[in-house]
């Protein structure tokens, strides 16, 4: 053989056995990275999962541990750019993306901890979780939305960034990234080996959170209890569900719960509002609802047996009442700041004898898991508080099924502090939180 070509030949058997011994993670193919912003690197490892390659995965100890609750994950890349499920898909294998904040529930994710510092990260929409595609450990793998299966695809830790921002890790081992780093709406989301960069920062809203978690009290056991009463009334509010038949809405036949047609949140009823989520889910086979199907017994809730549900998560001695039972006089709520309540069932005739003045001041004291009430007498209305702002709050409500519509539900709906006043809403909570 022509000594060059044995010389050539055996430059590439070299490289080969080179790329050949990188591929099967014999050798590393970068140098080591080193530790930033506090973050252990691979080689500080205390724990092993093994993925599909069979090649060890390593996962640093000083892992975050967020509260449980509903946020907007702000990207690195720019103050107003959201995680964000494209188009609202609930299906599996929706894209995931990210886009301009919009408050849309596209943007709304459950984060729940599932043990060991690994957490589900769910969209509030479909219920599906963030999934690595296929469970492929590989970099610039799809980032999807997929129904919850219990797979290292839909497991991920948090380490800290600096400056408030974090890293999001798979437990297959690479990062939730943004496709190069771009700022621009539908630029994709997937996952990359660890580069610190922007692309992989991210932040979860303290000011734009669905406050399940506002974090003004999460390490205080009233917090922990305030966290969990708006987290159960958002499960309520958010549940997808198909009824296997038509079904009369409960008071007319005008409006029905359409067979095929996707709800969102436990249907709105009077005759059976005393409803569960764990009882709705039992009547429940994959998302269609399989329960009583006339208009008299299906299983439903209204808006006050909604928020009395949720407060007995934490206090099994609140009743299931209505809204009249929810005002001051009746003992199972008191008042939130400082107006006289008058030993009254009116909410307008509390609000005109204490003035705009005083009614303000105390909404400014509403914190998530309060509520506001308005009511004359045997009828009224009420909701449940999830975020405080300036000038305003948000609610959750069970509201009624409009005709065309595919909720009962207001879910974040945002009320002014001058507009509870103007109709007559007045500020109460729990007595015994």
């Amino acid at each position: 053989m022509n000594r060059t070509i044995c010389r050539h030949l055996t430059r590439f058997l070299t490289v080969l056995s080179l790329a050949l011994a990188i591929a099967a993670g014999s050798l590393s193919s970068l140098p080591a990275m080193a530790a930033e912003n506090n973050i252990v690197t691979a080689e500080a490892e205390v724990e092993t999962s093994v993925t599909s390659t069979k090649t060890a995965v390593k996962f640093a100890s000083n892992y975050l541990k967020p509260a449980d609750g509903t946020y907007n994950l702000i990207s690195g890349v720019g103050k107003k750019a959201r995680l964000d499920v494209s188009g609202g898909r609930a299906s599996d294998g929706g894209n995931v993306q990210i886009y301009e904040n919009n408050g849309s529930n596209n943007q709304k994710f459950v984060i729940k901890h599932q043990g060991k510092g690994w957490y589900t990260i769910t969209n509030v929409i479909s219920g599906k979780c963030l999934d690595v595609e296929n469970g492929n450990p590989a970099i610039r793998t799809n980032v999807q939305i997929f129904t919850p299966n219990g797979t290292d695809a839909q497991l991920w830790r948090f380490y800290d960034a600096g400056n408030g921002y974090m890293y999001i890790q798979s437990k297959l081992g690479n990062y939730l990234d943004v496709r190069g780093g771009i700022y621009r709406n539908r630029t994709n989301v997937f996952t990359f080996s660890r580069t610190g960069s922007k692309a992989q920062k991210w932040k979860l809203s303290d000011t734009e959170l669905l406050e399940s978690t506002q974090v003004y009290l999460s390490d205080t056991a009233i917090g922990q209890k305030r966290a969990k009463v708006v987290d159960y009334i958002r499960q309520m509010a958010t549940i997808k569900w198909t009824p296997k038949k038509t079904i009369n809405y409960w008071r007319t036949t005008s409006i029905k719960w359409k067979k095929g047609t996707y709800y969102y949140g436990i249907p709105y009823s009077q005759w059976t509002r005393n409803t569960t989520v764990a009882a709705f889910k039992k009547k429940m086979s994959g998302t269609t609802y399989t329960g009583p199907a006339t208009n008299k017994t299906y299983m439903g809730s209204d808006c006050s047996s909604s928020c009395s549900l949720a407060y007995y998560q934490v206090n099994k001695k609140f009743p299931i009442t209505t809204t009249r039972g929810m005002f001051p006089v009746y003992g199972y709520c008191k008042t939130v700041g400082k107006y006289d309540h008058l030993k009254s069932l009116s909410s307008s005739k509390i609000c005109k004898k204490n003035g705009k003045a005083v009614m303000v001041k105390a909404y400014e004291n509403l914190l998530p898991g309060d509520l506001v009430l308005h009511g004359e007498g045997s009828s009224g209305h009420v909701r449940m508080v999830t975020y405080v702002g300036n000038g305003y709050v948000k609610c959750i409500e069970q509201s009624g099924l409009e005709k065309g519509a595919n909720t009962s539900w207001r879910v974040d709906k945002v009320y002014t502090l001058d507009n509870l006043f103007a109709n007559n809403y007045i500020p109460v909570t729990m007595i015994d939180w």
